[in-house]
């Protein structure tokens, strides 16, 4: 696909609240969400996404279940998306981190940022055209979404993040995960994390938190 075909893509999305793509970096640094927060454990078996898939039936059946309904946030099909909890998930997309820095795949997959690597894995999958999950052993400068999971002991029905936005809470199998992509430019303790637009080596390269817009365009926050 030309860069030409994934910009009209992208803007058949815009403003659709896809929220912001992050780099492992920014992802794993300790104040990254709010206190009682975090990012999911990552891995395909022993890890918070895994115990969230084998709660919905396994890996044949669960990102059905996880993804949202309609084509808002999906290309058609959308095979097999009944989103059963409200979890939401839509077609982030994500950027490549490794040799070119381009986007890929808006409307196509989500995939959910893990922390640390259990059996290899970090983020969880899901596609468009099926209704599995899979684990990707997605390297530190890829930039994908992030939906973050409640840790502390109270039983919150919103958070807010260091700018001020607001997002809903769904419960799953007694665990409460925000329902919209993370979008918060900063730490949780005030500090930037580093926006990185159409620099495709800064964004390769770099060995620090990093984040963007799906094609730096604003407008599909």
């Amino acid at each position: 696909m030309s860069l030409a075909q994934k910009s009209f893509l992208s803007q058949n999305y815009t403003g659709k609240g896809f929220g912001y793509l992050y780099n492992y970096f920014a992802v794993s640094n300790p104040k990254f969400a709010p206190a009682g927060w975090a990012v999911p454990i990552g891995g395909s078996s022993g890890s918070d996404w895994s115990d969230l898939v084998d709660f919905l039936g396994g890996w044949e059946v669960a990102g059905g279940k996880l993804k949202e309904t309609g084509f808002t946030h999906w290309n058609s099909p959308n095979t097999g998306a009944v989103d059963t909890y409200g979890f939401a998930a839509i077609g982030s997309g994500y950027r490549e981190g490794e040799l070119s820095g381009y986007f890929f795949a808006m409307g196509e997959s989500a995939r959910y940022w893990g922390l640390g690597v259990v059996d290899g894995f970090r983020s969880l999958q899901v596609n468009y055209n099926n209704d599995n999950t899979g684990y990707l052993k997605s390297g530190n400068n890829f930039g994908q979404p992030v939906r973050l999971m409640y840790t502390g002991g109270s039983t919150p029905t919103t958070v807010t993040d260091y700018d001020g936005n607001l997002y809903d809470v769904v419960v799953i199998n007694s665990v409460r995960y925000t329902v919209q992509n993370w979008k918060c430019k900063h730490y949780n303790d005030g500090t930037e994390i580093t926006k990185i637009l159409t620099d495709l080596d800064a964004w390769t390269g770099t060995t620090s938190g990093a984040y963007c817009a799906y094609d730096n365009v604003e407008l599909n926050i």
